[in-house]
C-alpha cells in the first residue's frame, strides 16, 4: 500500500480551509459600521459617548473592544464559514482524486470558490 503525501487534493484544501480558520480577515472600521457607531453616538452614556465620534482618534480602541465579541466582530471584519467540502469522490479504490471544490460563505451572502487555489474578497485587500 503506497504511503499517502500532503500533496493531494483533500490534504490542499484542508490546509487552505484551516489556514482560512486561523487567520481572520484584516479588521477596520469604515462603511456602514462607521456610520452606525457614530450615528449612536450620541445617544451613548459615558466613554462610549466620548470615543464613538473620536473614531479619529480612538478608532484602534474602540476596534479591539468591537472584535472580542462575536456580534461586533462582523462588524468590523469580513468573517467566513466552511459550507461545503467536496473531495475525495473517486470511484476507483486506492486513486486519489485530484479536483475538488469548497464553498465558504462569507459574512456579506457572497461565497468563495476555489478549485485550484484560493483567492481572498476584501475590501481592504488590493487584489490586482
Amino acid at each position: 500500500m503506497p504511503q499517502p503525501k500532503g500533496d493531494n487534493t483533500i490534504a490542499k484544501r484542508t490546509a487552505v480551509l484551516r489556514r482560512l480558520e486561523n487567520e481572520q480577515m484584516p479588521a477596520k472600521i469604515r462603511g456602514v459600521a462607521r456610520e452606525i457607531l457614530e450615528t449612536v453616538a450620541p445617544e451613548m452614556d459615558g466613554v462610549s459617548r466620548a470615543a464613538l465620534p473620536n473614531l479619529w482618534l480612538l478608532g484602534p480602541a474602540v476596534q479591539a473592544q468591537l472584535e472580542k465579541a462575536p456580534g461586533t466582530n462582523a462588524m468590523v471584519r469580513t468573517t467566513t464559514t466552511l459550507t461545503v467540502l467536496q473531495a475525495g469522490n473517486s470511484v476507483l479504490p486506492r486513486v486519489v482524486e485530484q479536483r475538488g471544490r469548497a464553498v465558504v460563505s462569507a459574512d456579506n451572502s457572497a461565497s468563495l470558490y476555489f478549485v485550484a487555489s484560493f483567492v481572498r474578497l476584501h475590501p481592504a485587500v488590493d487584489c490586482s
